[in-house]
Order: C-alpha cells, then sequence, then structure tokens
C-alpha cells in the first residue's frame, strides 16, 4: 500500500540524492545506448539498402531470404528489422532526452534541439535534390524532386510538410524526426515538471497521447496527419520511464502502471489512427516488444558492456547515415545491372559511410560547437554518449 500511495508523489529530495549516487560510472553506464546506437542504424540499413532496395527492384538475393524465412517471419518481426531499428530509436530518445532535460534550461534545451536536428537535415535535402537532379539529366527521365517548387522544399526541410496534404516528401526517412520534434516540444513546455515532479510529466504526456488519438480523426486533416505522428508517443514515453525507474524516481507500482498505460495508448493508435499496423503479420507491436526486453536488458547490464570501434564509429555517425539513405537508391539503380546485388549494397555502404562521416564531421560537430558558443560554457554534467548523440 505503500507503494500504491506515492504513485503520483513527486520526490525532488530522492532525485537529488540519485543524481550524486555513482557520477563516476554514469558515463560507462551510457555505453549501453552507444551500442545499441551502432546496432540501430545498421539495422535500419540492412531494412532499406537491402529489404526494400531488392523488393523495389523485383530481385531475388538468397541472404535476404534466408533471413526472413528462418527469422523474421517465423519471429513476427516486420519491415526487415526496420520497426525494431525505430522502436530502438524511440526508447533512446525518450530516456536520453529525459536524462538531458534534468540539467537543461528552456534556452539551452531549445537551441540545443535545433542545431542537432536541422543543419544535418538541411544537407541531406540538398544532396537529394542535387542526386535526382544529375540521375534525371544523365538519364533523360524524370525524378519526383522535378514536380517540387521553392515553397515545397522549403516546407521539406522545416519538417512542416508532414502536416499538410499532400504531404510532398524530399526525406521519407524524416518522418522519425517529426515524431521526436514533437515530443521534444511537449517535453520543452513540460521541462519544469520533467526535472522535480516525473509522475506528473509522463501523467500529462499520456493524457494528452489519448487526446490526440480519440480525436484524430474529428479535427480535419491536418490534425490526422499530427496524430499520426503523436500515435508513436508511448514509445518514446516508455524510455522515459525506464530513465526514471532506473534513477528511482517513480516506484514499481508507478512504473508498471505508467508502462502499461502507454502500451494500450500504442494499441489504441495502431486502431484508430495508424491502421496499417493492426494485423498481426504486420504489427509493429510484436517489433517493439522485441526492441523493449532488449533495451531493458541492455539497461540493467549496462555496466558490464563495452562497445567496439566499429559499432562505436556508427553509432557516431548514425544521424547523418540514417539521414542519407534516401538517395543512395539511386546508386543501387545505377550499379545493380554492373556490380550485381553483393558488390552494389558493399558499394554504397562505404559510400554513404563516407558522406555521412563527412556530415557528421563538418555538419553535425560544427553546429554542436555552434550550439555551445551561443551558450556559453556548458554547465551541465551530462556524459558525452548522451550529450552530443540524441539522435540515430
Amino acid at each position: 500500500m505503500k507503494d500504491d500511495k506515492r504513485l503520483f508523489n513527486n520526490t525532488p529530495r530522492e532525485y537529488n540524492l540519485s543524481l550524486s549516487v555513482n557520477k563516476v560510472n554514469e558515463g560507462k553506464t551510457f555505453a549501453f545506448i552507444t551500442l545499441l546506437r551502432g546496432v540501430t542504424v545498421l539495422l535500419i540499413a540492412w531494412d532499406h539498402m537491402v529489404g526494400a532496395w531488392l523488393d523495389w527492384s523485383k530481385v531475388v538475393w538468397m541472404p535476404l531470404e534466408f533471413v526472413r524465412q528462418y527469422i523474421t517471419r517465423p519471429l513476427g518481426i516486420i519491415q526487415d528489422f526496420g520497426a525494431i531499428g525505430v522502436s530502438f530509436l524511440f526508447l533512446m530518445s525518450g530516456f536520453l532526452i529525459t536524462h538531458i532535460g534534468q540539467t537543461e534550461n528552456r534556452k539551452e534545451f531549445s537551441i540545443k534541439r535545433l542545431l542537432r536536428i536541422y543543419p544535418p537535415l538541411i544537407v541531406s535535402i540538398i544532396l537529394i535534390l542535387a542526386f535526382y537532379w544529375i540521375y534525371a539529366i544523365i538519364t533523360q527521365s524524370h525524378t519526383y524532386v522535378q514536380d517540387f517548387n521553392l515553397q515545397a522544399i522549403l516546407l521539406g526541410a522545416s519538417l512542416l510538410n508532414y502536416f499538410f496534404w499532400p504531404q510532398n516528401v524530399l526525406n521519407g526517412i524524416a518522418w522519425i524526426l517529426v515524431v521526436e520534434g514533437l515530443f521534444y516540444i511537449a517535453c520543452f513546455i513540460l521541462l519544469p515538471f520533467l526535472k522535480t515532479r516525473p509522475q506528473t510529466s509522463v501523467a500529462l504526456l499520456l493524457a494528452f497521447t489519448g487526446f490526440v488519438i480519440v480525436f484524430s480523426r474529428e479535427l480535419g486533416i491536418s490534425f490526422l496527419l499530427f496524430a499520426s505522428s503523436v500515435a508513436y508517443f508511448p514509445f518514446i514515453i516508455m524510455g522515459q520511464i525506464l530513465f526514471y525507474f532506473w534513477k528511482r524516481r517513480i516506484t514499481r507500482v508507478g512504473f508498471a502502471f505508467f508502462s502499461a498505460t502507454a502500451m494500450l495508448l500504442f494499441v489504441l493508435g495502431v486502431m484508430m489512427v495508424n491502421t496499417d499496423f493492426l494485423p498481426i503479420n504486420n504489427s509493429y507491436i510484436i517489433s517493439f516488444v522485441y526492441a523493449y526486453v532488449i533495451f531493458g536488458v541492455s539497461l540493467l547490464l549496462a555496466k558490464r558492456i563495452k562497445v567496439g570501434r566499429f559499432l562505436g564509429f556508427f553509432s557516431k555517425i548514425s544521424y547523418s547515415f540514417y539521414l542519407n539513405q534516401t538517395y543512395c537508391y539511386l546508386w543501387f539503380v545505377v550499379l545493380l545491372p554492373i556490380l550485381g546485388v553483393e558488390f552494389s549494397i558493399g558499394t554504397i555502404f562505404v559510400l554513404l559511410t563516407f558522406i555521412a562521416y563527412l556530415s557528421w564531421r563538418f555538419v553535425e560537430n560544427p553546429s554542436r560547437k555552434l550550439a555551445r558558443r551561443i551558450l556559453g560554457p556548458v554547465r551541465s554534467p551530462d556524459d558525452a554518449n548522451a550529450k552530443g548523440q540524441i539522435h540515430p
């Protein structure tokens, strides 16, 4: 009964104690995020660069068919591991943004998020436009980017296009940024509660999510498009709940209650908004459960986890690697008849890695440094893994 009484009892004093515990070890603990981020971006690359590209090209490749027949289909994993990868991204975002939000004010929070999200996104859109125009000129064919006027391009670069119909998507991968961006706005509004009243902030986020889902089809097409992103909030909130439970800022009863509520809200979102994922053979829920279990076990084993150079490197460049996969399909179309499946995928993987590294070095890092110059000396105690790499 004691836990029940404390379900919505906020305890800032307990939080202050928890921050002082194991500060030295916290950086090592976050190695599990670095590891999962590296794995995640490779899972999504397999989905896009192998599963989707080969399906679009109507090419049968035995390694892909083997994985589908003996792993993904029997386990109910959809999108060739892509759904698990996206679930990891949302869990990591909820966990990390809540961690970061404990020590940043609204000015820090907003400037750092804006300069983390937009510069690499804008560069990826410039590259998409450039490569598709070059491809159209060389092949004398029509590509979808030629239908975009300046207004559509600016909307795509701002991510506001996702709230209008037709959406006119330039970077199809950026939909995840819309979900996370909306969640960051909600965290910005609730930042004081995020720090001192975790139960209240989680309850408000869940209530807001439920309201949007319930009224998703009652307030027009733009609200429905908005709701289609908010319907993924429960995944991110579950990462947030894990952070608070890990920091002992919610009780076991509170953890169970909020987690169950978040899961029920996602099911409701699937039933009312994102109905494509309702059939059992296309269920996002199954893939998320796998991701959630792996994330939870990784958190429990966090202090034992070590990250090798390979996954550490891909974790570092993961955001740019993720953003720049869209236009690489053009390279696949060109290279496939010349090099075959294996060499085409391998060549594109190397080229994409190189471009992602350049984007990380000359766009992401300078943007982060710019944020620090604008804000002055960094005063928060966040560890390096969490501070700089919120996004995939």
